[in-house]
C-alpha cells in the first residue's frame, strides 16, 4: 500500500514508522525539511511540496493529513487540488468538525477526492498501538 503523510510531528512520524515496519511505502512531506530527511533515512520517500507528494503516489492515492488545527483547512484544500476522483484524504487533525464542513474541499463534486476524518491520540502509549476509526465522510 502507498500512503502520503503530510505533517511529521510526533503522531505523523509515528504512523509513518509503523507503516514502514509493516512493509508499506510512505511518501512524506512537512514544512520542516529535517523531519522529512529523518524519515527518508528510515525508508520513506521524501517530497518537497504537496504537488510533489501527490505526483509520487500511485493511484488511487491516499493522503493522510496530520497538521495543527489552525492550518488543516488550508492544507487539505491545497492537497485536494492535486488529487483526483477516487483518491482519499484522511483528516487526522483535531480541528472542529463544523470547520471541516465549511471548507471548499468538503463540498465535493463528482470527480473530487473523498475526504474522511479519523481521531488520533497524542498519548505516546497509543501512538503505535491503536486502530483509527472513520468518523465522517464528506
Amino acid at each position: 500500500m502507498d500512503l502520503g503523510m503530510i505533517g511529521l510531528g510526533r503522531m505523523g512520524a509515528s504512523l509513518v514508522r509503523r507503516l514502514l515496519r509493516e512493509g508499506h511505502r510512505a511518501v512524506v512531506y512537512d514544512v520542516d525539511s529535517e523531519s522529512v530527511a529523518a524519515l527518508v533515512s528510515e525508508g520513506a520517500e521524501g517530497a518537497d511540496s504537496l504537488a510533489d507528494l501527490a505526483s509520487k503516489l500511485n493511484g488511487p492515492r491516499a493522503v493522510w493529513v496530520m497538521v495543527p488545527a489552525g492550518i488543516t483547512g488550508r492544507v487539505i484544500d491545497d492537497v485536494a487540488s492535486h488529487l483526483d476522483g477516487g483518491d482519499i484524504i484522511i483528516d487526522g487533525g483535531n480541528s472542529f468538525y463544523q470547520d471541516d464542513l465549511d471548507r471548499p474541499s468538503a463540498r465535493r463534486r463528482p470527480n473530487d477526492p473523498c475526504r474522511t476524518g479519523t481521531p488520533e491520540s497524542s498519548r505516546p502509549s497509543h501512538q503505535l498501538d491503536h486502530t483509527s476509526t472513520t468518523t465522517r465522510v464528506a
